[in-house]
C-alpha cells in the first residue's frame, strides 16, 4: 500500500519523468518494485472482513425471513437502487473516470485530476437527484395501482423508500475509484463494511423488539439508508486529506468530453448487463414467491470469493493497465492483462469446484436457521452448484471487461453484454416454465459463458492476443490441482458421519476444516508442479 505521508506531501510514487519525447518507459520501475503479494492479500484481507460482515447480513435476513413474501419483496426493491448504483457508481462511470483522472493526475497534476473530478461529480449529483426524483414518483404510481398482487405492492412501497439509497452509494463508489487511483485501496473497501453492519444491527434491533415481519423489513429498509449514508461521509473525509476540495463545476473541459465520450458506450453496455439482471429477477418473482430469494443466496455465495479476490486483482490492475496504456508501454499493458488472467484462473476455478461440492455443506452450516427451513435448503442446492459452474467465467468477463475499458474501448463490451442479453433473455423464458427457478439459473450461466468467449475471442481486433506458453502450461497445473482437490473434499464431505447428528458447532468446524483442507492441498499439488518454467505465475508473484 502506498504510503500516506507521500500523497499528504503530494509526492507521488511513480516519478514519471516528462520530456520533449513523452513520458519515459523508466517510469513503472517503481510500481515493478511495489510487493504485488503484500497489497494483493492486504486487498483481500480488507475485502474478506467485509464479505464476512455481507455473509452475516444474508444469514440473519434469510433467518428473518425464510424466503417468504417480506424477504422477497425487499429483494425485489433492492434490485433497483443496485441496478443504478452497478450501472453509474461501479459501472461505466468509474470505468470512464479512472484512465482519464490518472491520465491528468500523471501527466499534468493532481489540481488538474480535482479538476476534473469536481467536474463529473457536480454532473453526477444533478443526474442522481432527478434519477432519485422520477424513480419515486413512478413507484408510488405503481404502488397505487389497483389489484395487485401484495407482493408487488409491498415491493413498490419498499423501492420508494430504498431510493435514496441509489444517491449515497453511487457517490460512495466514485469516491472509492479515486481513493484506489490514489493507492488508498484499503480505505476504498471500507463502505460495503458499514452497509452491512447497519444492515445487520437493524434486524438485530427489529428481532430483539419482536416486531412483526411487516414491521422488520421496514426498519431494513431504515438500515439501508443509514448504511449508504456513513460509509460515504467517511470517504469524503479521507479524499480531503488528499488535497480534495468541493467545488460545484459545471463548466466544460477536454478531459470531461472525454469522459463522457468513454462514459455513454459503457452505459449502454452496463446498462444492459443490469437490466440482464433486473429483468431475470423480475422473471423470478413472478414465477414464485421463493424464486428471487433462492437466486438472490446463490448469486452472493458466487460473489463471496469474485469479492475477495477476483474484485481484489482488477482493483489492482485496472489502475496499471490504464496507465501502461496512457503513456503508450503496450509491452508492460499486455504482461499486466497476462498477469490478471493468471491470477483469476489460479484462484476463481479452484473456488467454483470447492463450492460445487461443498455446496450442501454450506447451505446447511450457514442458512439453515429461523425461517430457513430444510425445504430450503434443499431448493436452493441445485442452484447454487449451477451458479458455482459460472463462477470462472463471471471472474474472466469481469476482467476482460476492465482490459477493454483501460485501453478506451468501451464498444465491444457493449456488444458482448447485448448478445448476452439476448441468450439470458431467450433462455430464460423457453426454460422457466418447464424446469422453473433452474431454467433461470441455467439462462445466467450460459450467457455469462458466451460473454465470457466473445470477449476473448475479440482480443485479437486490440492486437493483443495471450501466448500459450503463458497461459496453456498454467492452466495444466490448474486443472490436476484442481481436479485432485475437488475428488478429496468429495469424499471427505460426503461421509454420512461428518455431518450426522453434528451440533451447530461441529457443523461449523467441519466446513472451515473442508475448506482449509482443499486450500492446502490445491497450493500444495501447486507447489509440486510448478517448477518454474512449468509454472511462471508462481515466479512472478514472488517478485
Amino acid at each position: 500500500m502506498i504510503s500516506h505521508s507521500l500523497w499528504r506531501d503530494g509526492i507521488s510514487p511513480y516519478s514519471f519523468k516528462i520530456s520533449s519525447g513523452g513520458i519515459e518507459k523508466s517510469s513503472f520501475k517503481n510500481d515493478d518494485s511495489m510487493n504485488f503479494s503484500r497489497k494483493f492479500f492486504g486487498i483481500s484481507f480488507i475485502t474478506s472482513f467485509s464479505r464476512l460482515f455481507g455473509l452475516v447480513r444474508d444469514v440473519v435476513m434469510f433467518a428473518t425471513f425464510g424466503t417468504s413474501l417480506f424477504g422477497a419483496a425487499f429483494l425485489f426493491a433492492f434490485t433497483l437502487p443496485n441496478l443504478f448504483r452497478r450501472l453509474l457508481g461501479e459501472g461505466a462511470l468509474t470505468s470512464a473516470l479512472i484512465p482519464i483522472f490518472s491520465q491528468e493526475y500523471h501527466q499534468k497534476d493532481r489540481e488538474a485530476a480535482f479538476q476534473l473530478f469536481n467536474q463529473v461529480l457536480s454532473w453526477a449529483i444533478l443526474l442522481l437527484v432527478g434519477l432519485v426524483v422520477a424513480g419515486m414518483l413512478l413507484l408510488w404510481a405503481l404502488s397505487g395501482i389497483s389489484g395487485l398482487e401484495e407482493r408487488w405492492s409491498l415491493g413498490f412501497r419498499l423501492a420508494i423508500i430504498l431510493m435514496p439509497f441509489m444517491f449515497f452509494i453511487c457517490l460512495t463508489a466514485l469516491f472509492s475509484a479515486i481513493l484506489n487511483v490514489l493507492g488508498c485501496f484499503f480505505l476504498a473497501a471500507a463502505p460495503a463494511i458499514g452497509l452491512n453492519v447497519a444492515m445487520i444491527a437493524s434486524l438485530v434491533m427489529a428481532n430483539c423488539c419482536g416486531f412483526e415481519p411487516a414491521v422488520k423489513v421496514y426498519c431494513l429498509s431504515g438500515g439501508v439508508l443509514l448504511g449508504g449514508i456513513i460509509p460515504m461521509v467517511t470517504l469524503v473525509m479521507q479524499l480531503r486529506r488528499q488535497c480534495w476540495h468541493w467545488r460545484l463545476d459545471l463548466g466544460p473541459s477536454s478531459a470531461l468530453k472525454e469522459v463522457r465520450r468513454l462514459f455513454l458506450p459503457g452505459l449502454g453496455g452496463a446498462a444492459i448487463t443490469q437490466c440482464n439482471v433486473a429483468i431475470s429477477r423480475m422473471l423470478a418473482f413472478s414465477l414464485q414467491t421463493n424464486a428471487i430469494s433462492l437466486l438472490y443466496m446463490a448469486n452472493r455465495l458466487i460473489e463471496l470469493p469474485l469479492g475477495i479476490f477476483i474484485i481484489a486483482i482488477t482493483t489492482l490492475f485496472f489502475p496499471r493497465m490504464a496507465r501502461s496504456f496512457a503513456v503508450r508501454n503496450d509491452a508492460e499493458f499486455v504482461q499486466q492483462c497476462e498477469r490478471g488472467v493468471l491470477s483469476v484462473l489460479v484462484i476463481s476455478i479452484p473456488s467454483a469446484m470447492g463450492l460445487y461440492v461443498l455446496a450442501k455443506p454450506i447451505l446447511l452450516t450457514l442458512f439453515s436457521w429461523g425461517q430457513f427451513r430444510a425445504v430450503d435448503v434443499a431448493s436452493a442446492l441445485p442452484i447454487l452448484r449451477i451458479f458455482s459452474l459460472a463462477l470462472p467465467f463471471y471472474a474472466l468477463s469481469t476482467f476482460l471487461t476492465r482490459v477493454y475499458h483501460a485501453r478506451k474501448n468501451t464498444r465491444l463490451p457493449v456488444k458482448a453484454s447485448l448478445c448476452a442479453f439476448g441468450v439470458n433473455l431467450s433462455l430464460t423464458l423457453w426454460w422457466m416454465h418447464a424446469f422453473g427457478v433452474q431454467g433461470i439459473a441455467w439462462a445466467n450461466t450460459l450467457a455469462v459463458v458466451f460473454q465470457t468467449f466473445y470477449l476473448q475471442q475479440r482480443l485479437s481486433s486490440l492486437g493483443m492476443e495471450f501466448s500459450l506458453r503463458v497461459l496453456g502450461r498454467p492452466m495444466v497445473g490448474i486443472m490436476i490441482a484442481t481436479a485432485i482437490m475437488g475428488a478429496t473434499l468429495w469424499v471427505a464431505s460426503g461421509c454420512r458421519f461428518c455431518f450426522q447428528n453434528a451440533s451447530r458447532a461441529q457443523h461449523m468446524g467441519l466446513l472451515v476444516w473442508f475448506i482449509l483442507m482443499g486450500v492446502g492441498l490445491y497450493l500444495s499439488i501447486l507447489a509440486i508442479l510448478r517448477g518454474y518454467a512449468m509454472f511462471p505465475f508462481f515466479k512472478w508473484c514472488r517478485k
